[in-house]
């Protein structure tokens, strides 16, 4: 697995909630752009932002983006509707 660090030097004075927000919001763009790419999967994705299935579309429909990217591959797609059709059944 791989891992990334980013170090980024502030004033003393930048309140703590002001950097966690800033750290969240670094977090989803990082991820976001890796899912856009066909990188990782929406359920990666989901994880990786400790998020539900679907938390994380609603965080995507919150930033204005497609639930399915042009990059997604053929069988990520087919995955995806067969677990959405599965929780379907499951609440039905």
């Amino acid at each position: 697995m791989k891992e990334l660090n980013v170090f980024i030097q502030l004033d003393q004075d930048v309140p703590a909630e002001a950097m966690l927000e800033a750290r969240r919001a670094a977090l989803e763009t990082f991820i976001l752009r890796l899912w856009q790419g066909g990188h990782v999967s929406t359920r990666q994705a989901a994880s990786q932002l400790g998020l539900s299935y679907y938390d994380y579309l609603d965080l995507l429909h919150a930033r204005g983006l497609p639930a399915c990217n042009a990059n997604m591959v053929r069988e990520e797609v087919i995955q995806e509707a067969a677990a959405l059709m599965r929780a379907a059944q499951k609440q039905a």
